[in-house]
C-alpha cells in the first residue's frame, strides 16, 4: 500500500456555497445517491448504526454508510474527480454531491475500489474528510493522506462512510436534524418516493436498515402513463410526461414530483401535495411524477404566486391540471350517476336555472355530497336527514363556516374531512390575501425606489448610496424572471478587468461643456456618484449570465456621449481576453434620472422600429452577437421603469379584484374555465 499527499482545490468563490447551501439532510442523502445511480450501479446500500447515549432515552443514529457497486473511481482520476471542489462537472449542478455528506456529519471517509486503464490493473484508493479542516484551514497548504493499493482483480465499489453526525450534538441546528425522514418506517418510503422506476421496475436493488426495499409493499398495481403539451410564454411547445403510481399506504396525501436533471440524474426539483375530487377514497394515495424538458427551478420559484400574473408558471400549472383532471376523470361513471340522482332529488337545493359546469358553487356542493355520500348513503338510503345536511352544505358554501359543519356534524373519517375541507376551502382567502400582499409588497418597494431615485433629501441620501444593492434585491424591477437568490458575487477573474473597463469608459462625472450635466440638479445630489452592480447566475448546463447594472448620478442627463463610451464598453468587453465569453452571456443595463430630448427621440424612433422578437425586452438598446458571442444593452430611464411595472401591478391589481371575496368567502364567479379547474385539484408546494 502507498500514501500520496492530495490536496483538495476548489472553484473559488464557489467553495463556500457547498457548505452553506439550505438543503435538508434527506436531499444530502439523495446527492449521495444520485452520485451512485449515475456510476450505473445495480445495488445501493445505506446501512445506518445506532448507540445508546447516557443523556437521551432512545438510541441516536451514529453513523450513516452507502455503498454502492457502481464503476467507482480509479486512483489515476481520484485527484480530478473527488479532490476537486465546486467544479460544474455535472449537468446543472456544482459537482458536490459527494461533499453533502458533510451537511450530515463532521467526518466523511470515501473509499472506492475501480478499474484503472491507465495501468490497467484495479485500485483501491481512500481518503477521509473532516468539516474543520475543509471550513477552517488553508487548503492551499492542508494536506490529505491517501492510501491506495493496486489489485490485479476485484469487484467494483464506492462507500461514502459518515461519522460523528450532527445529529447527536446537544447544539445540533435545525437544518442538520435528521428527523422522521430517516427512522426505519420513513426512510424507505422517501427513497421509493424519489426513485420509484428505479424500485419499480427493478433496476437498481436498495437495502435501507438491512432490509430490501419491496415495490410490493408500496404499489398496487403496474403505473399508468399519459402525455401531454405544454407551451411556453415564448410560444415553444414542450412535451409532458407524467407517471402515476397508485399505493397501499394509509393516512398518505397524494403528492406530484416535478423532475428534471440534477447533478446528471434524473431527480426530483420540487415536490407538491396533490388534492383532486376526482380521486376517490377507494382510488387510494397517488404519487405523480413530471418529466419535461420544461421543468427547471426558475418555473418552480415562480410558483410562489402561483395564477397571479406569473405566466410560466401559471401555463404550466394550467397543463398539468387538465391533464390530471382528464386521467382521473376517465373511470368516473359512478360520481356521474351520482349527480345525476342528486339532481333529481326533491331536498337538491339548487334550481334548474342554476344547474351547470360553469357554476363554481354547483360545482363544489356536488363534489361536497358526493365526498358525504361515500360515508353516510343519505341518497342511497333516502335518509330524510338530507333535507338538513344539503341545506346547511349550501350555507356553508355561502358563509364559509366550513369547520361547524364539518367537525360538528357530518361523521366523517379524518381522511374525508380532510378532503372536504380542503374542497370547500379551495377558494378561500388564503391565495388571495397571500397575492395582495404581494402585490402591496411590490407597490411599497416601487414607491420607495420612486422616492429615492428623485425626491433625495436627508432620508433617501443615504439610502440612495446603496441604490444598486437594493435594486438586485428587487430584480423583478428589471425582469419576472430574475430572482436575486439566484445570482452571487462574481468570480475575482471576472470583476476584476469589468472593473478595469468601467473605470475607463463609464466613471466620469457630467459637465456643462458636454451637455451631460442636469444644472439645476439640488447640490446635495451633486455629490452622489454613479454606480454599478455585477453579478452572476447559473443558467443552465455549462451557461452562465452575467448582470451588470450601471446606475448614473443622479445629476447625469444621458446623451449620445454616453451611448458611444455605454458602446465602447461592450467593445471592449467583448475584445477582452481576461473576460470569458464561452458559456456566458451578458446583459448590461444603463439607468439614470434624465435623457436630453435628442437621445429620447433617438431611442424612441429605434424601439418603434424594432421587430416583434424584441416586444418582451422594452428597454432593449443594442447587442454583439459576433461569432456565437451574446452580449445584450439596455438604457432606460428610472420613469421609463417605474411606468412599466406601474402597469403591470395595475394589472395584476385587476386580476387580484377578480378573485377578491368578502368575509363570508363567497365564492368567485368570473370565468367558467377558472371555476371549472379550482374546482377539480389543488397543487401546493411542500417546503
Amino acid at each position: 500500500m502507498s500514501v500520496d499527499k492530495m490536496k483538495i482545490t476548489a472553484h473559488g468563490s464557489l467553495l463556500s456555497n457547498v457548505f452553506t447551501r439550505k438543503i435538508t439532510p434527506f436531499h444530502a442523502l439523495k446527492e449521495l445517491v444520485n452520485n451512485s445511480l449515475a456510476a450505473e450501479s445495480k445495488n445501493i446500500t445505506i446501512s445506518i448504526k445506532e448507540r445508546q447515549l447516557s443523556s437521551t432515552l432512545f438510541p441516536v443514529i451514529a453513523e450513516i454508510e452507502v455503498l454502492d457497486d457502481g464503476y467507482g473511481v480509479p486512483y489515476s482520476q481520484f485527484k480530478e474527480i473527488i479532490m476537486k471542489v465546486a467544479t460544474r462537472s455535472k449537468t446543472d449542478g456544482l459537482g458536490v454531491g459527494r461533499f453533502s455528506a458533510l451537511q450530515l456529519g463532521r467526518v466523511v471517509e470515501i473509499s472506492t475500489v475501480a478499474y484503472d486503464p491507465t495501468i490497467k490493473k484495479y485500485t483501491s484508493t481512500k481518503v477521509t474528510l473532516d468539516a474543520v479542516s475543509l471550513e477552517n484551514e488553508d487548503l492551499d497548504t492542508k494536506d490529505f493522506d491517501v492510501p491506495h493499493t493496486e489489485l490485479d482483480k476485484a469487484e467494483t465499489y464506492y462507500k461514502v462512510r459518515i461519522t460523528s453526525l450532527y445529529d447527536s450534538e446537544d447544539n445540533c441546528s435545525k437544518r442538520n436534524k435528521l428527523g422522521k425522514d430517516f427512522t426505519r418506517d420513513v426512510l424507505p418510503r422517501k427513497l421509493f418516493e424519489n426513485y420509484p422506476e428505479e424500485i419499480f421496475k427493478e433496476k437498481v436493488r436498495f437495502n435501507v436498515w438491512g432490509e430490501d426495499i419491496d415495490k410490493n409493499d408500496y404499489c398496487i398495481e403496474e403505473p399508468g402513463e399519459t402525455k401531454t403539451k405544454y407551451t411556453d410564454p415564448q410560444g415553444k411547445e414542450h412535451d409532458i410526461k407524467i407517471k402515476f403510481y397508485t399505493l397501499k399506504l394509509k393516512n398518505y396525501s397524494s403528492k406530484i414530483f416535478l423532475q428534471g436533471n440534477v447533478n446528471g440524474y434524473k431527480s426530483t426539483i420540487q415536490e407538491f401535495s396533490y388534492s383532486s375530487n376526482w380521486i376517490l377514497p377507494e382510488d387510494g394515495a397517488q404519487l405523480i411524477y413530471v418529466e419535461s424538458d420544461a421543468i427547471t427551478p426558475d418555473l418552480c420559484a415562480n410558483f410562489s404566486l402561483e395564477s397571479f400574473g406569473i405566466k410560466d408558471w401559471t401555463l404550466f400549472q394550467t397543463a398539468l391540471k387538465e391533464a390530471l383532471d382528464k386521467h382521473y376523470k376517465r373511470g368516473d361513471a359512478k360520481y356521474a350517476s351520482f349527480i345525476s340522482q342528486l339532481q333529481g332529488d326533491k331536498y337538491y337545493p339548487f334550481g334548474v336555472e342554476e344547474m351547470g359546469d360553469d357554476n363554481l358553487s354547483v360545482n363544489i356542493f356536488n363534489r361536497s355530497a358526493f365526498i358525504i355520500e361515500g360515508e353516510q348513503r343519505l341518497l342511497a338510503n333516502k335518509d330524510e336527514s338530507r333535507e338538513l345536511v344539503y341545506t346547511l352544505l349550501k350555507k356553508v358554501i355561502e358563509d364559509g363556516n366550513t369547520k361547524f359543519l364539518v367537525e360538528n356534524i357530518m361523521n366523517l373519517t379524518r381522511e374525508n374531512k380532510k378532503k372536504l375541507v380542503e374542497l370547500l376551502d379551495i377558494t378561500n382567502l388564503d391565495s388571495i390575501v397571500r397575492f395582495s400582499s404581494e402585490i402591496a409588497l411590490r407597490k411599497s418597494e416601487l414607491e420607495f425606489f420612486r422616492a429615492v431615485t428623485s425626491n433625495v433629501n436627508t432620508k433617501t441620501m443615504e439610502a440612495r448610496k446603496y441604490l444598486g444593492a437594493m435594486l438586485f434585491r428587487n430584480l423583478w424591477l428589471i425582469a419576472e424572471h430574475y430572482h436575486a437568490e439566484q445570482f452571487k458575487r462574481l468570480e475575482q477573474h471576472i470583476a476584476e478587468p469589468i472593473d478595469k473597463l468601467y473605470k475607463n469608459y463609464l466613471d466620469y462625472k457630467p459637465n456643462k461643456k458636454d451637455g451631460n450635466l442636469i444644472e439645476d440638479c439640488p447640490r446635495n445630489r451633486k455629490t452622489i456618484p454613479n454606480q454599478y452592480v455585477c453579478e452572476e447566475r447559473i443558467i443552465g448546463h455549462n451557461k452562465n449570465e452575467v448582470l451588470f447594472i450601471d446606475i448614473r448620478a443622479p445629476h447625469f442627463c444621458l446623451t449620445q456621449l454616453e451611448l458611444n463610451r455605454f458602446d465602447q464598453f461592450a467593445f471592449e468587453l467583448e475584445k477582452s481576453t481576461e473576460i470569458p465569453k464561452a458559456g456566458y452571456c451578458y446583459r448590461l443595463y444603463m439607468i439614470c434620472n434624465k435623457m436630453s430630448d435628442l437621445l429620447e427621440s433617438s431611442l424612441g424612433s429605434r424601439r418603434a422600429g424594432r421587430d416583434d422578437s424584441m416586444n418582451t425586452e422594452p428597454f432593449f438598446y443594442s447587442k454583439l452577437d459576433i461569432n456565437g458571442k451574446d452580449i445584450r444593452l439596455y438604457v432606460l430611464t428610472w420613469d421609463e421603469l417605474f411606468h412599466l411595472n406601474d402597469g403591470k401591478l395595475t394589472s395584476q391589481s385587476k386580476t387580484l379584484q377578480l378573485r377578491e371575496v368578502d368575509a363570508q368567502a363567497k365564492f368567485i364567479q368570473c370565468y367558467s374555465d377558472l371555476m371549472d379547474s379550482k374546482s377539480k385539484s389543488i397543487i401546493r408546494q411542500i417546503k
